[in-house]
């Protein structure tokens, strides 16, 4: 539907409820188009912007060209680099462990 610039200003809720139930909604100014009002949807749509449930639904986002080196040594990396092969702490770090 079309709408003139002030009758779209006095009536601008049922410019809106006509964008999400009729589509879209044209603004003319002395008689040329000049604006869409586009359901948010209908937005998301043209832009190709997923709605939230969609994002949740996806699998994580990987950058398979990163170099993943770097993240595989820190998570593997001791805790106490410190700790002996049997797993006692030198004396900075017997400080931190709380025995009941």
């Amino acid at each position: 539907m079309h709408w003139q610039i002030q009758e779209a200003k006095a009536r601008f809720s049922e410019v809106l409820r006509a964008a999400d139930d009729e589509g879209p909604q044209y603004i003319t100014r002395h008689g040329e188009e000049s604006a869409v009002i586009l359901s948010i949807r209908e937005y998301r749509e043209l832009k190709g912007i997923p709605s939230f449930k969609e994002l949740l639904r996806e699998p994580p986002y990987v950058d398979i060209e990163s170099d993943l080196s770097d993240l595989r040594a820190e998570v593997y990396a001791p805790r106490f680099p410190e700790a002996d092969y049997c797993g006692e702490l030198s004396g900075r770090h017997q400080r931190d462990i709380r025995t009941p």
